[in-house]
């Protein structure tokens, strides 16, 4: 599970339970901090200290350590210096993922090939701040291929798992770091391997402050490479 934060404090302590409740429960929790100037490297710290038997199961990437990179550097970092693994699933420090979360995911996972590169994503409950439900997120695609993805990012980042194959091939891309990581990887699923659509929701998606918002800009002088 790759975590970045980023002055998280507010909401990140109910993420990690989440997490730390799966059904599935082999995985490691793999967290870089993009330099944050709130108390989140101390809850962090506290949150371990209070959970001794987490202690082997969270690392902290220091990649840059504690630089502001950005979270498509972070995002990235983490995907490139984390510990080799089957499957890799990326997190939000504000959401709440549901029990078997995780589990759904890997259990879809299992029933492909997996020398394709593969990317599993779910849909979601849109929460506002207090994390009240306002709608569930559901793609009206029964299959996602490339025209589908090229100018359009169905798959939220937090929602994401990918496999051992589509990370191999992503770090062999130049230049990704200039590009957000779930946009970018689903281009190379539609491409090169498989999106799978779980229609569950397995994630309670929290809406507040500032939206991030990205763009497609750099796309073609990526895509030409392949």
């Amino acid at each position: 599970i790759l975590l970045s934060t980023f002055n998280g404090e507010k909401y990140l302590l109910q993420q990690l339970d989440s997490i730390f409740n799966q059904t599935y429960q082999n995985f490691l929790l793999c967290i870089r901090d993009d330099g944050s100037t709130d108390n989140t490297l101390l809850l962090l710290e506290n949150y371990i200290n209070e959970h001794p038997s987490y202690q082997d199961r969270i690392i902290f990437l220091a990649t840059h350590s504690q630089q502001n990179i950005g979270y498509m550097n972070s995002f990235w970092g983490l995907l490139e210096n984390c510990p080799p693994a089957d499957y890799y699933a990326f997190c939000d420090q504000d959401d709440i993922w549901l029990p078997t979360k995780l589990e759904e995911g890997i259990t879809f996972l299992q029933k492909e090939n997996s020398k394709l590169p593969l990317l599993y994503f779910s849909s979601f409950y849109m929460c506002n701040e207090d994390l009240s439900v306002r709608h569930a997120m559901n793609v009206n695609y029964s299959s996602l291929k490339l025209a589908d993805v090229l100018f359009y990012t169905p798959a939220y980042g937090f929602s994401i798992i990918i496999n051992e194959s589509l990370r191999s091939l992503a770090l062999k891309t130049t230049n990704t770091h200039n590009l957000p990581h779930d946009g970018w990887l689903q281009k190379l699923a539609a491409a090169f391997g498989k999106i799978i659509y779980n229609s569950n929701c397995t994630t309670y998606y929290r809406r507040h402050g500032q939206a991030v918002t990205s763009s497609n800009k750099n796309i073609f002088s990526l895509l030409k490479n392949w």
